[in-house]
């Protein structure tokens, strides 16, 4: 069984060969960051709320405790020296409390999932057993609106939502297991560091792109074409920020 999410379909095409090592050969990373351990801490003191039910006053009295909690357990971080720690801390109590202030905007909405799982077949010529699946963080709804809204912790800004693959996905997802029409759907990347919510929607066309990248990349896959394209195109610190770092530069 192959499963294709947003971030493996967006790693395999910003480099095929980490692909390989993270979603084939399931490797554990050379290193992980700092900042992507504040983002996944954040993430889950979001749930804490909206899934579990703590206030959020009790979510920022023990942040700090479950920060330092997830460094503790996860695998090949450097723990924060006494200066980076204290920035995280203040950085997570920002966001965690602009949250509460971005809730009270959709009180007229009902929060129909939390974390939703998602997985559906998708049929191709390369594989069996392969399915797209994805984590929506919550799907809010009225009677004629749905929401599909992904936490982003950083402070770098999304610069075309309309052809963001992670929503589109999402869409996707609200569309067939959902039964919503398409245009009630809307696809949300929010952005707590500064209170941003931003918008987007989805016509069928953009599923038939998805289906057509994750179709070049099984074809791939089969053959196990993993070689490493020319970075013409890349973004800047692809690399730096790669948890593969040391793996490459060793082959």
């Amino acid at each position: 069984m192959l499963t294709i999410s947003p971030s493996s379909l967006a790693c395999f095409f910003r480099c095929s060969q980490m692909y390989q090592w993270q979603f084939i050969e399931e490797r554990e990373p050379d290193e992980v960051f700092i900042f992507t351990t504040l983002g996944f801490a954040i993430h889950k003191a979001i749930e804490l709320h909206f899934k579990y039910g703590l206030s959020f006053d009790e979510i920022c009295s023990s942040w700090k405790t479950l920060f330092i909690s997830i460094c503790s357990e996860t695998k090949k971080l450097a723990f924060p020296d006494e200066k980076c720690l204290y920035e995280c801390v203040q950085k997570g109590l920002l966001q965690i409390k602009n949250v509460k202030e971005m809730k009270k905007r959709w009180t007229k909405f009902k929060v129909l999932d939390i974390e939703k799982y998602c997985r559906i077949p998708f049929k191709n010529p390369y594989l069996e057993d392969v399915f797209l699946s994805g984590r929506i963080d919550i799907i809010l709804g009225d009677d004629r609106t749905v929401v599909c809204l992904d936490w982003k912790s950083s402070k770098s800004k999304e610069k075309d939502i309309d052809s963001n693959l992670q929503l589109t996905f999402y869409t996707f997802f609200a569309k067939n297991l959902y039964g919503f029409e398409l245009d009630s759907i809307y696809g949300a990347l929010a952005y707590p560091i500064d209170c941003d919510i931003l918008f987007t929607q989805r016509k069928v066309e953009d599923f038939q792109c998805l289906f057509r990248q994750a179709n070049n990349m099984l074809e791939r896959v089969v053959k196990k074409n993993f070689l490493k394209e020319p970075k013409l195109n890349s973004r800047l610190g692809d690399c730096f920020f790669c948890q593969y770092k040391k793996t490459c530069e060793q082959n």
